[in-house]
């Protein structure tokens, strides 16, 4: 499959979008910012009602582009006093000033942004948004002066490019790290809110006020510097007479599946919206639960059984070589259970923390040790696995399902488990 990729380079190291008037400071720069500018551009060269300017209204029907970013720090906040240009009718400058806040991004690496659309094939109206590219001439504010080009690229090229990427998930449910993207009607919204400037000065008449865009979305957008943790709750063991339980370390795998199956009890009983999956994992030393979803944050979060609280899972510092097969197992594991982050990892059959059991099943005299397995599992391997993020990710974690079952919920490893 192609990919249609919009690249902007700026003059300068800084980048003064917001996402509201008073801030905070956008980043990456989000996809409607970059409509605007194509906008812009097309509508300043006149051909709005050209083939390069309807090829802007294929652009908004796509969906939200993958972003690869340069690597950033928050510059300081200045405040601007400039004259208020609603009260023209005082001559008076400096009795109808207006504080305006500035907080710029510091681009610490070279200060060019990468859009990235899937496309089927090699389309027409991709050709156009190429050409509306070149009419870029700011993306930020007025005084964020860059350039832009469009080309086709395939995987391939999209593996040379650098920067942070940021992966739009529209199916998130947060706050924070909403970018505005494009909707159906967001050109025509436009072309209202240019109209509305070319208009904004009449002989003889106060300045009229300019619209705003109205007609966007809003995606959450995922990447090594905002990582997208899952969902979870931890319960207690208690037994039935409500002191605390601890089961066997060895037979963890029993807790776990009776915790599933008690799960799509309640699941059934009471269903939440959208569940796409779950991960259970216990804790001997604290008899604790653990349940987590793959898919859905807000129907998890707003299942009626549980609180829960939050880890974020360090870097771990890992070496070795490992079988090719082995290797292209545990990757396609890991993809399967939605880590997206870059990696490294390496396994053992032996613990990584103290207190925990090999991964072999039996002993050299045939005595069993380690954890215990159901019978479909007994003659397959086991192993313990490490993990090396490039960046912190936030968790639970857990690799196993299908084929790769096991326990699987990751742990954070530092010096001080050493």
């Amino acid at each position: 499959m192609n990919h249609l990729c919009i690249t902007v380079n700026w003059l300068d190291e800084r980048y003064h979008g917001l996402l509201g008037r008073n801030g905070p400071p956008e980043w990456p720069p989000s996809p409607f910012r970059l409509f605007q500018a194509l906008v812009a551009g097309v509508a300043r060269s006149g051909e709005l009602d050209a083939d390069v300017g309807k090829s802007l209204e294929w652009l908004q029907s796509l969906a939200p582009p993958v972003i690869l970013a340069p690597r950033m720090r928050r510059g300081q906040s200045i405040t601007y006093y400039v004259p208020n240009n609603d009260g023209d009718k005082v001559p008076d400058r400096q009795n109808r000033l207006t504080g305006k806040t500035a907080q710029p991004t510091m681009i610490l690496d070279p200060p060019r942004i990468h859009y990235l659309w899937a496309i089927p094939g090699d389309c027409l109206e991709a050709q156009g948004v190429i050409q509306a590219s070149r009419r870029l001439s700011c993306l930020g504010w007025g005084i964020d002066m860059a350039y832009a080009n469009g080309e086709l690229v395939g995987d391939e090229q999209i593996g040379r490019l650098r920067g942070i990427r940021w992966l739009p998930k529209p199916d998130t449910l947060r706050d924070d790290g909403l970018l505005r993207v494009p909707t159906e009607d967001s050109l025509q919204d436009l072309r209202r809110a240019h109209l509305s400037a070319l208009g904004r000065i009449e002989d003889g008449k106060p300045l009229r006020p300019v619209d705003k865009p109205e007609r966007f979305d809003r995606v959450f957008y995922a990447s090594a510097e905002r990582p997208l943790g899952r969902p979870y709750f931890i319960f207690s063991l208690r037994a039935s007479n409500g002191e605390s339980y601890r089961y066997p370390h060895a037979k963890l795998v029993h807790i776990a599946g009776m915790t599933r199956c008690a799960a799509i009890k309640a699941m059934k009983a009471y269903p939440p919206e959208a569940i796409g999956g779950s991960d259970t994992e216990t804790d001997s030393g604290r008899s604790q639960v653990l349940v987590g979803d793959t898919v859905n944050r807000d129907a998890v979060e707003n299942w009626p059984f549980a609180s829960a609280f939050g880890l974020e899972l360090l870097a771990i510092e890992l070496s070795g070589k490992m079988p090719q097969k082995t290797i292209k197992l545990i990757e396609r594991a890991l993809l399967q259970s939605g880590i997206e982050q870059r990696c490294q990892f390496t396994w053992s059959a032996q613990p990584i923390f103290r207190n925990c059991l090999t991964a072999h099943r039996y002993d050299r005299h045939k005595r069993p040790i380690g954890y215990y397995r159901p019978g479909h599992l007994e003659t397959l391997t086991a192993v313990h696995l490490r993990i090396t993020f490039e960046c912190p990710v936030a968790g639970p974690l857990a690799v196993g399902a299908g084929r790769h079952c096991g326990l699987g919920v990751l742990a954070v490893r530092n010096e001080e488990n050493d």
